[in-house]
């Protein structure tokens, strides 16, 4: 897998400056990341600095409107 991959495990996808739609939501570091597992799709982008931006919504929201569960799973090799 890619350094930042998107998508689930069996097909990864290179996350690049253009959204893709993702879930769960993978960061793969040469055999070390985690996987954030979310009950429904979202837009994911590459961020500055390999950061993962996750859209929460369309349009401009209060932050007391936005909200995201989601599992964080560590893995290693």
């Amino acid at each position: 897998m890619d350094a930042k991959t998107c998508g689930s495990l069996r097909k990864p996808v290179p996350l690049g400056r253009e959204s893709l739609s993702a879930k769960p939501i993978v960061v793969d570091r040469g055999g070390f990341g985690v996987r954030i597992e979310v009950k429904q799709t979202y837009r994911v982008y590459l961020g500055e600095r390999d950061t993962v931006l996750i859209q929460l919504a369309d349009t401009p929201t209060p932050a007391s409107k936005g909200t995201l569960r989601c599992l964080l799973v560590l893995f290693g090799a």
